[in-house]
């Protein structure tokens, strides 16, 4: 049986990944922007409350994900961070600031290195202009990058 996977953006924190295992547990990681990782496990009485953390260097997450047998966590979060920069992605929503003006637009602190717009990843210099369900998938330092999603909603 699959389980999902929620993904929660905690802004200026990182990104905290849940799910259920069969067993009725919930089990997380939260991937902070500094790049360590929390292994979290919630208490089975009170799935909001954390029963243990078990914090991760990168080296350790690297081997915790061997052991399980996955790809490395940067790779299945919502954010990779690279030395000092992030990549991240962010969905236009409708009546958005950014909606109908150009891929440029998006300002000097954020780099747009990708549009996905139906299933298809588009090179932004050929995108033409931003609309409502767009994916810009964005490269910056940390705190450009959690400003992202509100800067291209509401505008500079």
């Amino acid at each position: 049986m699959a389980s999902t996977v929620e993904h929660i953006e905690l802004p200026g924190v990182g990104v905290r990944s849940v799910f259920s295992t069969s067993a009725g547990l919930q089990v997380g990681v939260l991937a902070h922007n500094s790049g360590e990782k929390d292994l979290l496990v919630y208490a089975k009485d009170d799935p909001d409350r954390c029963a243990d953390v078990m914090k991760l260097d990168a080296a350790e997450a690297q081997v915790m994900a061997d052991l399980l047998g996955m790809a490395p966590l940067g790779s299945v979060a919502d954010r990779l961070l690279i030395g000092g920069v992030v990549v991240s992605w962010v969905e236009v929503g409708s009546d958005w600031w950014i909606e109908a003006r150009d891929v440029a637009d998006i300002g000097p602190k954020l780099t747009c290195l990708a549009v996905v717009r139906a299933d298809a990843v588009v090179a932004p210099a050929t995108v033409g202009t931003i609309v409502a369900g767009d994916v810009l998938i964005v490269a910056g330092r940390a705190a450009d990058v959690d400003r992202a999603g509100a800067v291209l909603e509401s505008g500079p």
